[in-house]
């Protein structure tokens, strides 16, 4: 689902669903949406946290 809404950009409601899906089974690929998703809000230090993991 938190790819769903990130494509809507519905970001806020992609959050804690990327978060959900990473404390089940950590991808970069999910990281890599979080980031995204947080920067598309403006919150940059978490945006830089999560594309960290990504890499």
């Amino acid at each position: 689902m938190g790819v769903l809404h990130y494509k809507r950009k519905e970001y806020r409601q992609a959050i804690p669903e990327l978060s959900r899906s990473m404390d089940l089974l950590p991808t970069k690929p999910a990281a890599a949406y979080r980031s995204k998703s947080y920067e598309a809000i403006g919150d940059l230090e978490n945006a830089k946290k999560y594309a960290r993991m990504a890499m």
